[in-house]
């Protein structure tokens, strides 16, 4: 499984890390995990962590049906970490057909620039 996910419920947070090879079937995988997971509550805020992505096997039409039905409410801020350029223009894609949403829906580059936008104490623990 190219991820992991870890839910703090001190945080209100889910945190999403991705390793090597990411394909549409396996991030529909780490959906269902995250939505099954006795901790996960819709209103949480989530990290998605994609600086260990080593190969993207991603369809639009993938991309496009995930952003359209969100897991987690409107209101929930998203702040995707995508250090490499495949990794920020998919995620942008998302961020796009997001709709809406996609005003709570921040692209960056490093966990510095992601936890000032959580608003995260430098010693945030990212694992």
């Amino acid at each position: 499984m190219p991820y992991t996910h870890s839910i703090n419920t001190e945080s209100n947070l889910i945190v999403v890390k991705s390793y090597g090879r990411i394909t549409d079937a396996d991030t529909a995988i780490l959906r269902k995990n995250v939505e099954s997971d006795p901790k996960f509550n819709r209103g949480m805020d989530k990290i998605v962590d994609l600086s260990g992505a080593a190969q993207y096997e991603l369809t639009m039409a993938f991309i496009e049906d995930f952003a359209k039905n969100p897991i987690l409410n409107s209101t929930s801020t998203i702040v995707v970490i995508a250090p490499s350029d495949v990794a920020f223009g998919t995620s942008r894609a998302f961020s796009v057909f997001s709709g809406d949403a996609s005003k709570n829906i921040h692209v960056c580059r490093s966990h510095s620039e992601a936890g000032k936008i959580l608003d995260l104490s430098n010693s945030f623990d990212y694992s």
